[in-house]
């Protein structure tokens, strides 16, 4: 499982699934790395990702980024928020979610799967970016993955 890292229970804003972190360890790459160093073969390795958002209403409306002020995509957590008014929400969009599975193959890792799969959108956009980034990236190295 590598969501829920942060989320409303927290005393601040955070991707729920942020691939890195650079205030902290509650990352999905240090999570990871943390089994991978410890010993486990990364092939016994499943990377989980959520299909849903985290949402916390702000203290101050008038900061509202992952260490502001960006709007949009974090590139240093690969992930996306948005925020209205006191309200701001964390999650994956289809190419946070390329990169994450990319990651995943990077590591060498079995495979990746979403919690949970109904709250893809109506055509299955964020499923099917990430079968197509997992495929692509078997492509490029020949099946090794």
């Amino acid at each position: 499982m590598s969501y829920d890292l942060n989320g409303p229970w927290s005393n601040h804003t955070g991707p729920p699934a942020g691939l890195f972190d650079p205030k902290n360890n509650a990352s999905v790459s240090y999570g990871l790395g943390s089994w991978i160093r410890g010993g486990v073969i990364p092939k016994k390795v499943v990377m989980g990702l959520p299909l849903y958002g985290r949402t916390w209403q702000l203290r101050d409306r008038s900061v509202h980024g992952i260490g502001a002020p960006t709007i949009g995509v974090d590139r240093e957590t690969a992930s996306v928020y948005s925020y209205s008014g006191s309200y701001w929400v964390g999650y994956d969009d289809p190419k946070t979610v390329a990169v994450k599975v990319g990651f995943a193959q990077a590591l060498s890792l079995h495979g990746y799967f979403f919690w949970a799969a109904g709250l893809d959108t109506s055509d299955w956009k964020i499923s099917t970016q990430a079968l197509n980034a997992w495929m692509l990236g078997i492509e490029e190295t020949g099946g090794m993955n």
